[in-house]
């Protein structure tokens, strides 16, 4: 059997770990749900996957139009009971184990590579090496995988690396224990006149668990609890404490949402790449990766920083990917505003450049979209056809297009994933719009 690292899609297991006991049952079969779908994205943890384990299944037809563009030699595809626990279950599972065993143990075989880090990634590491799991032997263990990306530790961990650092633009955090004082605090804040702010739960992501909250829509204590209520009943993350409330910064017009994305060993940080990232409101969509994504002033301090954040990280124990996401303020300082300890959405961008960069023998343009709202519900095989259109419209163009997130297409709020690469930041943008006006066609076709 050949090798290839072997990718683990345990999105929904990772976020599991922050919430409470008493979380709304309810909510967390949504975010497990939101989870599964995300999970689509662990063929891309790496640019040469091996097997990897997924927990919603499709057709198999989507790795060929992946492959098509894609040089992976070793990818093969299995797929797990979709439930949180996913890792336990591979655990658990003599095939699947001695299928992840193969792989690894295989002439130019790679790595384990989860979503992130858990308890359940310790016990299947141990089961596939045929070791005893040893207490305090993973950062999950060490710590607390909640010690590394909680939002409250970032704030200190960025605080603290800014010393010197005039580029660097460290926001006001306050923290709260309970609701009760978060709103009096809120209020308080509307009724000195005081400019908007950003409330954030200690462990969202992706955009959820975080609101811009302006003084005009909190006038009164009544207000803030009426709006409080409201998030929580939303996204039940908004009850799980500490609140969090930072300084609102406002953008810069251009180049406003940017990361570093590296990765922790034993060595050290490796630099893994940069991304202007996509975001509608709060929420992520996707990033450019590649040659102009990012203009060389910003790589810079944006590289520096992240390693500085990396080797803070490492000290504290923590290996394996992690990013800094930023800011830039209209002021042209960066402000940054969190730290992810696994894998992300960007890290997906950065894969698929290195394969397709390894393959042309020059660097190539990334942009993914993983949330591209779908006009109607359509069934999969519906969405199949369209994107076959789409791939062959844009292969006309010169552009390769990758679908990367297609299980929730017939949800109630239907998206879809995908990856636009080119020569060129334009021409991935100037592609973008095609794809919006191809997929725009669905519901003038009535699709059901």
């Amino acid at each position: 059997m050949s090798g290839g690292n072997a990718h683990i899609g345990n999105v929904a297991e990772y976020n599991r770990q922050f919430f409470p006991a008493q979380f709304r049952s309810d909510h967390l079969r949504s975010w497990d749900i939101e989870g599964h779908h995300y999970a689509g994205l662990a063929l891309f943890y790496s640019a040469d996957p091996g097997p990897v384990f997924l927990p919603l299944r499709f057709d198999r037809a989507w790795l060929d139009m992946q492959r098509s563009y894609l040089h992976w030699p070793h990818v093969s595809l299995h797929w797990t009971a979709g439930e949180p626990g996913l890792s336990d279950v591979l655990a658990a599972d003599p095939a699947a184990v001695a299928t992840l065993r193969a792989a690894l143990d295989a002439p130019g075989g790679g790595h384990l590579l989860a979503w992130g880090e858990t308890a359940g990634t310790e016990r299947l590491r141990a089961a596939v090496s045929g070791r005893p799991t040893t207490p305090g032997g993973g950062p999950a263990q060490e710590r607390g995988q909640a010690a590394f990306e909680s939002k409250r530790e970032a704030h200190r961990r960025f605080s603290e690396c800014a010393r010197g650092r005039p580029e660097i633009l460290i926001t006001r955090q306050e923290v709260y224990g309970d609701a009760q004082t978060a709103a009096a605090a809120l209020a308080a804040r509307a009724t000195a006149g005081a400019g908007p702010v950003m409330l954030k739960s200690d462990f969202g992501v992706g955009g959820f668990g975080t609101r811009l909250v302006r003084p005009d829509e909190i006038p009164t204590q009544d207000d803030v609890w009426a709006l409080l209520r409201a998030l929580t009943d939303d996204d039940a993350i908004f009850g799980v404490v500490p609140l969090l409330v930072e300084e609102y910064i406002e953008p810069h017009p251009l180049h406003c949402q940017l990361t570093y994305d590296g990765e922790i060993t034993d060595d050290g940080v490796i630099d893994r790449g940069t991304a202007l990232m996509h975001v509608t409101g709060t929420h992520y969509r996707g990033a450019t990766t590649g040659p102009g994504a990012l203009p060389e002033p910003l790589r810079r301090p944006v590289t520096d920083f992240g390693r500085t954040v990396g080797a803070m990280l490492a000290a504290e124990g923590y290996r394996g990917w992690f990013d800094v996401d930023f800011v830039r303020a209209r002021d042209g300082r960066l402000a940054p505003t969190e730290i992810n300890a696994r894998r992300t959405g960007p890290c997906a961008a950065m894969a698929i450049a290195a394969n397709l960069g390894a393959s042309a023998g020059r660097p190539v343009v990334v942009r993914t979209e993983d949330t591209l709202p779908l006009p109607r519900a359509i069934p999969e095989e519906r969405l199949y056809a369209r994107f076959e259109t789409v791939a062959r419209v844009l292969a006309d163009q010169g552009v390769a297009f990758v679908p990367t997130l297609v299980t929730a297409s017939s949800e109630k709020v239907p998206y879809a994933g995908f990856a636009l690469a080119g020569a060129s930041v334009a021409e991935v943008d100037t592609a973008m719009r095609h794809v919006v006006h191809l997929m725009s066609g669905l519901a003038e076709e009535g699709e059901a």
